[in-house]
């Protein structure tokens, strides 16, 4: 019973209300946020974009190399996620992170990989990358939890703002 009239005080008090976030301003939130995935491999480039997009990420971009991201991103197209495969042979993950950086310091880097090298975890995230998750077990292990991050993100970006 004390919790009901505390959440009608909730709905009545203007400070309060101001303070809360409604949902579906973050699911709005999250439709608009620009996610650019850097994948080689067009079976799991597409099977992370169809996980992303039916988990409310509804602008979301499959590029197949790095170059692309970064002549993408030096144009006037600026994402809030970059997502990239540091088993990529093609990609210097610490090389690629720096100029990302040097083009935009807001972009957030989330490297996404099957190989659990704690090293190179280390080396990134000391670099700046916001996450690095390690996939294990069948081919679509690790889309939840970084859905469960990339939701996290949004929500904390929108209460900063």
């Amino acid at each position: 019973m004390l919790f009901k009239s505390f959440v009608l005080i909730q709905k009545k008090h203007p400070l309060i209300e101001q303070s809360l976030i409604p949902m579906n301003s973050i699911s709005l939130n999250m439709k608009n946020v620009l996610i650019f995935i850097v994948e080689r491999n067009p079976v799991w480039g597409n099977l992370l974009k169809y996980r992303l997009t039916t988990g409310r990420f509804m602008n979301t971009r499959l590029l197949h190399n790095p170059e692309e991201a970064l002549s993408l991103i030096s144009g006037n197209t600026v994402p809030n996620f970059v997502i990239v495969d540091s088993e990529d042979q093609s990609i210097n993950c610490l090389e690629f992170l720096r100029r990302i950086r040097l083009q935009n310091s807001f972009i957030r880097v989330i490297f996404f990989t099957r190989s659990g090298d704690c090293d190179l975890a280390t080396e990134v995230l000391n670099a700046g990358a916001t996450d690095y998750i390690v996939i294990s077990g069948k081919q679509d292990a690790g889309i939840p939890e970084l859905i469960k991050n990339l939701t996290y993100l949004c929500q904390e970006d929108y209460q900063y703002r």
